[in-house]
């Protein structure tokens, strides 16, 4: 699967409207199959057993 980036906006402004910008942290994607969870960096480094507990609370949502 392709990895999609970031890509950056100018934000729209209203009463309605909040976010939070990413200040620190990590960026992951996460696959779902029938089987199996797997965490993936931006540049295409599986992770998933460095976020354990991610992947087990992935498995919890529905199947694709």
């Amino acid at each position: 699967m392709r990895r999609v980036l970031a890509l950056w906006w100018t934000l729209p402004v209203g009463a309605d409207l909040h976010y939070e910008p990413k200040m620190d942290g990590h960026r992951l994607v996460m696959w779902r199959t029938a089987q199996t969870v797997r965490l993936q960096t931006r540049s295409g480094r599986d992770v998933t057993p460095q976020w354990l507990d991610l992947a087990l609370a992935g498995m919890q949502l529905p199947r694709a």
